[in-house]
């Protein structure tokens, strides 16, 4: 239910009611504000419950950590950005509280055109600067492009290792439109893969490569997606 108060302002006072209350920065002569929305409560109409989101900003805007809704700092989310305020790490909140499993962390690294060529699973200590150099490395995936900035590889590296867990291949046309993705089935011969995602490899243990492709028409547009391609069990499905 919601009832109008005194001053004309409508307040909801029913508890199947959601009331959304949204707080933002508030600057002063000395201190600066982007008006940024610092907290979002989310409550029952009569208040028998809430839950509070609260973010923090770094100087320039980035949102440097997300607290909630749970109470407490226990599910607490750090960023870091690098200088041209793109997300090179995270870390998550604790798992355990008063345990000691480590936090699960993201490093993200970029090329010099800004695209992400690593990214890197891991953990970390704590939330810290000095938790955040101690950063355990998990998993890893790079990702390869062409001369024309479009991705043609990614592959997956077990922890800190140069062993290679999985690739995915991707192929294009003359008109630099997507044309296949292959996910490479047979780890034997991922170090001689065929140069296009459009080529079945050397089929292995685990079956053939997963190959889908598009079709196009004669105007550029999706004509079909083909799955299962190189296989006896290819199939076409209309776009």
């Amino acid at each position: 239910m919601w009832a109008a108060t005194a001053s004309g302002a409508v307040s909801a006072q029913s508890s199947d009611a959601v009331v959304t209350t949204t707080t933002y920065q508030v600057g002063s002569s000395s201190t600066g504000s982007n008006l940024l929305p610092v907290s979002v409560t989310v409550a029952a109409g009569d208040g028998s419950v809430s839950a509070t989101t609260v973010k923090t900003y770094d100087a320039v805007g980035n949102v440097v950590t997300v607290d909630g809704p749970l109470p407490g700092a226990g599910d607490t989310t750090r960023t870091l950005w690098d200088a041209m305020r793109r997300p090179v790490g995270v870390m998550g909140p604790d798992p355990d509280g008063a345990g000691g499993l480590p936090h699960a962390a993201t490093r993200t690294t970029y090329n010099a055109d800004g695209q992400v060529v690593r990214v890197e699973q891991g953990t970390t200590a704590g939330q810290t600067d000095a938790a955040w150099s101690g950063f355990t490395l998990l998993q890893k995936t790079t990702t390869t492009y062409d001369a024309q900035a479009r991705k043609v590889r990614d592959t997956t590296y077990s922890g800190a290792t140069t062993t290679v867990g999985a690739v995915t291949q991707y192929a294009y046309d003359a008109a630099g439109r997507p044309t296949c993705t292959a996910v490479r089935m047979n780890p034997a011969v991922f170090d001689s893969l065929p140069a296009s995602a459009c080529t079945l490899g050397t089929e292995g243990g685990q079956g053939p490569d997963r190959i889908e492709r598009r079709v196009y028409d004669a105007a550029g547009q999706l004509l079909q997606v083909r799955r299962a391609v190189g296989t006896p069990l290819e199939q076409v499905y209309a776009a």
